[in-house]
């Protein structure tokens, strides 16, 4: 065998650090921190990895999750999560038709007094 001498430089690719991967992370908007956590099945015993994002309100840890919970917390307070009293529930039957039939019978022979076949 015989052993392969380079002369000059060799190009190795640039270096993946940290920041790197970091700043890539945020521009694709996912966690920059996810935070690997081990599940296990209760009824097979199987252990799995999941990698979960770390849910930061803070744009300094984590820009996308902060951007996700700022999202969310204005999706919420739309829907009034916010409010000291919950919204009075609306009256049952507002979004239901009358009924002008008290026998409850579906058959419309049957409400107008004809007769039919289902009775």
């Amino acid at each position: 065998m015989s052993a392969v001498s380079v002369s000059g430089p060799v190009a190795l690719g640039p270096v993946i650090t940290g920041e790197v991967v970091r700043d890539y992370a945020a521009k694709a908007g996912v966690c920059v921190r996810p935070l690997l956590r081990q599940v296990t099945d209760r009824e097979t015993g199987q252990t799995t990895s999941v990698v979960i994002r770390c849910g930061s309100t803070r744009e300094s840890r984590c820009p996308p999750c902060a951007d996700k919970a700022r999202r969310l917390r204005m999706q919420q307070c739309a829907e009034g999560w916010h409010l000291a009293d919950d919204p009075l529930p609306s009256k049952p039957g507002d979004d239901v038709p009358a009924d002008d039939d008290a026998s409850g019978s579906d058959c419309e022979l049957c409400r107008d007094g004809e007769g039919c076949s289902d009775s």
